[in-house]
């Protein structure tokens, strides 16, 4: 009994070689039961639990960054205003240095700005003397429309309250 045999041929043993395999078992759980469904349910809502938690952590951190946003809005509005008020100020220190450079005496630049003040001052009494004029003459019109009309259709209620009132009473 002398056969021929290739090692190659052989099949291995469970001590590390393997056989020839066989096609399998099957599926790997032919019917499922309760257990099974309860244990993906439970999978499925550790999933959606997660994404809550981020979603609240998104929610969060947009909520900071729009408080954020808002205080450095605040703190733009702050310092912008306060760089006009310097560059006002710049603007006026470089116009003193201006005259100081073309020599011009201090008693020129004192007698300069009284002259602006009081070019000013003449200047808002004439504005003020118009706004006066233009309220009476409004509310002159408004109560001669009032007299005639009998109904109030102004807006003037702001300019002449006391006439409208005394014209409907």
């Amino acid at each position: 009994m002398n056969t021929q045999m290739n090692i190659a041929e052989r099949p291995t043993t469970q001590q590390g070689l393997s056989g020839m395999r066989t096609a399998g078992n099957g599926p790997a759980r032919q019917i499922n039961d309760n257990s099974y469904y309860i244990q993906q349910l439970h999978a499925k809502c550790a999933e959606v639990q997660a994404e809550i938690g981020a979603l609240k952590g998104n929610i969060d951190q947009a909520q900071k960054d729009n408080s954020d946003y808002g205080q450095l809005e605040r703190i733009y509005e702050k310092l912008s205003n306060e760089m006009r008020n310097l560059q006002g100020q710049l603007a006026d220190y470089n116009l003193m240095l201006d005259r100081n450079r073309i020599h011009k005496n201090v008693d020129d630049i004192n007698e300069e700005c009284r002259q602006l003040e009081g070019a000013n001052a003449s200047e808002r009494h004439r504005v003020d003397e118009l706004l006066t004029h233009r309220r009476m003459s409004y509310a002159c019109v408004c109560m001669h429309m009032h007299m005639h009309a009998r109904v109030c259709t102004c807006t003037c209620v702001h300019m002449c309250a006391h006439v409208c009132t005394s014209v409907h009473m």
